[in-house]
């Protein structure tokens, strides 16, 4: 017979007058992942948006199921970038290894080496990558990559393999979100001018 594991509650849920509640709850245990993962990220971004230095408008999508790495997003489109246009994207990531935010490439125009080298010859993102480098030193991957134009991270291994714990952790903690929305304005504010101007630009290049 095989070893249980030595989890207290693995214990509790597979005692006899618990096993059937157990069991049913497995069945919907997707659907609970991705409610608790909704919810999560729903909050972040109603933090953001009422957060009182909020002054400029983004298009908000979330990518909750990265299944791959572990990886989640809530994607700032900034105003005039059309979907399928090259151009930067605030992006707000948890990983098992960070959490933390940046200026992300539109997916639409994931980039070679060569093509970011050229990129990042532009006037406007010159400009943009003088004022990003003020912010350092800090936990920051200044250099440009495929994915992200500026990484920064918040926090590091928040959690290590089960997001939806950590998610439904802080689900009700107010103060937790308005600290996430105080460091997302903390970013964006001193370079969304900028970030316009290199989003024009780049929406006019050819890569």
């Amino acid at each position: 017979m095989p070893e249980p594991p030595k989890s207290p509650i693995f214990r509790f849920l597979t005692e006899k007058e618990n096993l059937a509640a157990a069991l049913e709850v497995t069945r919907y245990a997707e659907e609970i992942r991705e409610y608790v993962a909704d919810r999560f990220w729903s909050r972040l971004e109603e933090a953001i948006k009422k957060n009182p230095r909020a002054s400029a408008s983004f298009s908000f999508t979330r990518e909750l199921a990265d299944k791959s790495d572990g990886s989640f997003y809530l994607i700032a489109r900034p105003q005039g970038l059309p979907e399928k246009a090259q151009g930067l994207l605030y992006t707000i990531e948890a990983h098992r290894e960070h959490i933390g935010g940046g200026l992300a490439w539109n997916a639409q125009h994931f980039k070679a080496a060569g093509q970011i080298q050229r990129l990042c010859q532009l006037q406007s993102l010159k400009a943009l990558g003088a004022e990003l480098q003020k912010r350092l030193p800090g936990d920051i991957k200044p250099e440009p990559n495929r994915w992200w134009f500026w990484l920064e991270y918040w926090e590091r291994n928040p959690y290590v393999a089960d997001p939806w714990c950590w998610f439904g952790e802080h689900l009700l903690d107010d103060a937790f979100f308005n600290v996430l929305a105080e460091k997302f304005w903390d970013f964006v504010l001193p370079i969304d001018r900028l970030v316009l101007e290199a989003n024009k630009e780049l929406s006019r290049s050819r890569s």
